[in-house]
């Protein structure tokens, strides 16, 4: 499939709580009190979403509630579907919506419209990316099973995070170079003096460049799970956190010792990074 903006080299890749608040349940154990403050942490303050007030008064008891059995695992879908609902409506109005409504991480981007045809359903022509909702989910999954002892299904459902630095590790490594046309666009945006190109948020480069980097972390993630073998699982966060993320922040300060930045930077309002 032709990449409007990109070449792939292939080969490359080898608060205070009180009884009033009624944020805690009344029996919490010690470990469960400290989750459930962790949690109310997370949640935007001041949120009235009826359909999940049991989520926001009694976040442990609402996911345990879901599971299908007692000796069930947690499902990361319904955690997601809860953080989608509580967080989408705090993305700013002026974002990619469907029937007026915000949706989100989620961009236009012109080959999928191209191949959606005028014919074709709104959302096929975005790709959606979500990635502050997926850091987050990653992060809440962490002290459920730390410090509950509870485990999680369809974690798989998650992908990569479209980030910086993940994306920039492929842009560094030469695994994705803009292509000619495109660069000089980013450099004209950039001003005289420059030397690195920028684009806005939405523009074609960025959102292909945020899908190629999940697509690039999915391979790498087999060829590393490959190269382990039977017996020694690595989940896509343990990738993301000490791999792709940690190896771009060290080969962008090599690069750019100054200022660590990625190699391509976006004009964005801080929802996008």
């Amino acid at each position: 499939m032709e990449i409007p903006c990109w070449v792939l080299t292939r080969g490359r890749v080898s608060s205070e709580a009180s009884d009033s608040h009624c944020w805690l349940s009344p029996k919490s154990s010690g470990k469960k009190v400290a989750l459930e403050i962790l949690l109310v942490c997370y949640l935007p303050p001041g949120l009235a979403v009826t359909s999940y007030s049991s989520m926001l008064t009694r976040p442990i008891d609402y996911l345990v509630s879901k599971r299908e059995s007692e000796s069930a695992n947690l499902d990361i879908l319904v955690l997601w579907d809860v953080l989608q609902t509580l967080l989408i409506p705090a993305w700013p109005k002026n974002r990619t919506t469907i029937a007026g409504t915000p949706i989100g991480d989620a961009w236009p981007l012109s080959i999928l419209q191209k191949r959606a045809g005028d014919s074709g359903p709104p959302a096929d022509g975005i790709q959606p990316f979500h990635k502050l909702t997926q850091w987050l989910t990653y992060s809440l999954m962490v002290p459920f099973q730390r410090i509950l002892g509870m485990q999680w299904s369809n974690a798989d459902s998650l992908t990569a995070l479209p980030e910086y630095r993940n994306g920039g590790l492929f842009v560094d490594l030469g695994v994705l170079t803009l292509k000619k046309e495109t660069y000089d666009r980013g450099m004209k945006t950039s001003g005289e003096g420059a030397e690195l190109p920028t684009f806005d948020a939405g523009d074609d480069a960025i959102v292909e460049w945020r899908a190629l980097t999940l697509v690039l972390i999915d391979k790498l993630y087999s060829k590393i799970q490959n190269k382990f073998g039977d017996g020694v699982q690595l989940s896509m966060a343990q990738l993301l956190e000490a791999g792709t993320w940690k190896s771009g922040r060290e080969v962008a300060a090599q690069r750019r010792p100054n200022t660590k930045s990625s190699p391509i930077l976006i004009k964005s309002d801080g929802t996008v990074f």
